[in-house]
């Protein structure tokens, strides 16, 4: 279980680099403008930038709710997938520092 969390967590922050790339420019460029704004407000955002911080937390949702996926793929997950992603989720979370109460003792290996 902590191999695979492991994996899909490297394979998520391999990836994001390509995801935001492939986004639209005027769709980057009003991520930019917006996260200057708001980046002398909030100390999340000076350290993870609005438009990869708004993947992950909305990345981490979607891993969370278990109904999403499954709508999304049109196949069912059984309850130990369901697990296994809402522990890739607090990961998430974690690294992002907005994890909600203490992260269970497998977040941190």
């Amino acid at each position: 279980s902590t191999n695979l969390v492991i994996q899909a967590l490297s394979f998520i922050f391999t990836h994001l680099p390509s995801t935001i790339a492939s986004l639209p420019l005027p769709v980057r460029f009003l991520f930019t403008v917006a996260e200057k704004r708001l980046s002398q407000h909030a100390r999340q955002l000076r350290s993870t930038g609005l438009l990869l911080w708004v993947l992950l937390v909305s990345l981490c949702q979607d891993l969370e709710n278990g109904d999403t996926l499954e709508l999304l793929s049109g196949q069912r997950l059984e309850r130990g997938a369901k697990d296994r992603l809402s522990l890739l989720s607090e990961c998430l979370q974690v690294s992002l520092g907005q994890q909600k109460g203490v992260p269970k003792p497998l977040v941190h290996k």
